[in-house]
């Protein structure tokens, strides 16, 4: 069934944000090889089995400062955003596929677009087996090629390009967070599909993941101890984990890279993380190794929940209440830490989608929709004017943008793609 993170969302707007879904229901995408990568959040069980919301949803948390805590000022430099400053996107919509009734079955979702702009079309899981079908859909004609039979469980979608599509999942064990499940990945040269994973690797529970320059796998997970069972994923994600790589052809090549991370991204330049212990943020230039850190703000009466790259800008999220007011943000920030721009509204979330975009998700009644906010020209677009309690998409490439809409109720949806002018 695909992941119901949009309902929980809903439900939860009169209250704080539904709880950092970083440890309970959502898988990030990551990011394409040759464009921005960043950290994908790993959930429980019943996450696993469902789909990746779109992009890394930048989650927020009920566990916020207390109420009586006033409300810090906004940056005092760079611009604020918010929902209602939208202009309506007058956009060319390439794709759309409608789901009557998500709640009889699975159905049939986009997971992503390929870097040479194919949609990669999931129909399924289906049967016994919780295998999909799978195919890739050319934006420009329409045509639809179907790829070979799959004898791997799928979950989220980690990289997709001209010459593979990487998904987290395979043949391991599903009903557990333990890191068992490896990677399966589809070479398009070959047309063939494999599946990797990692006996080196220590029992971990993740709760991140990125593809890295070096076409490694990222991985922020927790050692658990044998015995002492996973733990309550919640209070796992209040505390720093370890942060590894692995090799996406050799099981054995498993490496730790000896840093604490509280959320992490990775794209061809730069590796970014907090240490799960203060909103201080820390940014290791690639190429040199020069490390450097900032504070991104005021941060009294603020929770930090996820951080992200696109487009050489950092993106954090941010959930503040005092007073009994919502105060949510985007926060995007330059590597050196300088203000770009604050999106704040009372009740919204956000991720990246690998196109330039920040796509932002408004959950107030009357600011309920989807929004882009282009990171090359500044423009803040309203996509639409409902949501879907399903959560569905991935990661696309430049040009593009991917959203779900409700459709006639909350039991069905429909997804869009869209050109980007």
């Amino acid at each position: 069934m695909v992941n119901e993170l949009r309902s929980l969302l809903h439900e939860s707007s009169e209250n704080a944000p539904y709880a950092a879904f970083d440890a309970t229901a959502l898988l990030r995408a990551g990011r394409s090889r040759t464009r921005r990568r960043r950290a994908v959040a790993v959930g429980t069980a019943a996450a696993i089995v469902a789909t990746v919301i779109g992009g890394s949803a930048l989650a927020l948390d009920r566990n916020g400062p207390d109420r009586a805590t006033p409300a810090p000022p906004l940056p005092q430099d760079g611009r604020t955003l918010h929902l209602a400053d939208a202009t309506t996107a007058d956009l060319e919509t390439v794709f759309s596929h409608v789901n009557e009734d998500l709640d009889q079955g699975s159905g049939q979702y986009v997971d992503g677009i390929t870097t040479d702009g194919l949609a990669v079309f999931r129909d399924g899981p289906h049967g016994a087996d919780n295998v999909a079908e799978m195919s890739l859909v050319d934006l420009e004609s329409g045509g639809e090629s179907q790829l070979p039979d799959l004898t791997y469980p799928v979950n989220s979608l980690l990289e997709a390009t001209g010459d593979r599509i990487v998904y987290f999942g395979g043949n391991a064990s599903t009903t557990t967070t333990k890191f068992g499940t490896g990677v399966v990945i589809f070479d398009r040269a070959t047309s063939t599909w494999s599946e990797v994973s990692w006996p080196a690797l220590p029992p971990t529970t993740p709760v991140g993941m990125s593809m890295g320059p070096d076409g490694r796998l990222y991985v922020a997970a927790y050692d658990v101890p044998a015995g002492t069972g996973e733990g309550d994923p919640n209070d796992l994600m209040r505390r720093p984990t370890d942060l590894w790589s692995v090799s996406l052809s050799d099981p054995a090549d498993v490496r730790a890279e000896g840093l604490r991370v509280g959320s992490f991204a990775i794209d061809e330049g730069h590796l970014v993380w907090t240490d799960g212990t203060e909103p201080r943020v820390f940014v290791r230039d690639l190429a040199t190794g020069e490390e450097t850190s900032f504070d991104p703000g005021p941060d009294a009466g603020c929770n930090h929940h996820g951080i992200d790259l696109e487009e050489d800008k950092i993106v954090l999220s941010l959930f503040c209440k005092g007073g009994g007011e919502r105060d949510d943000r985007l926060q995007i920030v330059t590597m050196t830490g300088e203000p770009v721009v604050t999106i704040q509204d009372a009740s919204l979330s956000g991720t990246t989608n690998n196109g330039g975009q920040v796509l932002v998700y408004g959950h107030g009644r009357d600011q309920t929709g989807h929004y882009a906010y282009d990171l090359d020209t500044g423009t803040f677009l309203r996509l639409s004017t409902n949501d879907s309690m399903f959560g569905m998409g991935g990661p696309v490439t430049d040009g593009y943008v991917l959203w779900t809409e409700g459709y006639e109720g909350r039991n069905g949806s429909t997804q869009k793609i869209a050109r980007i002018p």
